[in-house]
């Protein structure tokens, strides 16, 4: 096709047609996967990647949403001590599932937070409970000796 003369069909003049110039390579839609070899054979298909997202752990959350009820100050007594307890568990096995199958789950992060606050929602409730048993001591030791008091006051 290329060098031939054809006629305008507005002005009826000859025009030379050359050749055209060679096509731009057309981009990529998708790019490639990492985990697709360099060197494959014809024959041999490309492995498939997943495309599905991951899934957050739900002991992960449960981990994290434990361990931030145990830090709630009205929770904090013996009922925090419980939920820290627990919250510790759940962040250890969503940690453990995590790295089992790291294709599928994800909230290694969230199970990490779930670790630092049942850790803190643990000691903060221990500090309250020795703090209350050391006040509760000092107060059942007072509180002994008031009826002495009282019949004392009432002898004269």
């Amino acid at each position: 096709m290329s060098g031939e003369m054809v006629y305008c069909p507005d002005c009826k003049q000859p025009v030379e047609i050359k050749a055209a110039p060679p096509e731009a390579p057309k981009p990529v839609s998708s790019p490639v996967p990492a985990l697709t070899p360099l060197l494959a054979s014809p024959n041999q298909q490309s492995p498939q990647v997943a495309t599905a997202s991951r899934k957050t752990s739900g002991k992960a959350i449960a981990g994290m949403v434990l361990g931030i009820m145990s830090i709630v100050p009205p929770c904090v007594f013996f009922f925090g001590m419980v939920l820290a307890i627990l919250g510790l568990v759940f962040s250890i096995l969503a940690m453990r599932e995590i790295n089992r199958k790291p294709l599928e789950l994800e909230g290694t992060g969230i199970a990490i937070a779930g670790v630092v606050t049942s850790v803190l929602g643990f000691f903060a409730g221990l500090t309250i409970l020795l703090i209350f048993g050391a006040l509760g001591g000092m107060f059942m030791e007072f509180f002994k000796h008031i009826p002495a008091m009282q019949q004392g006051m009432q002898k004269p």
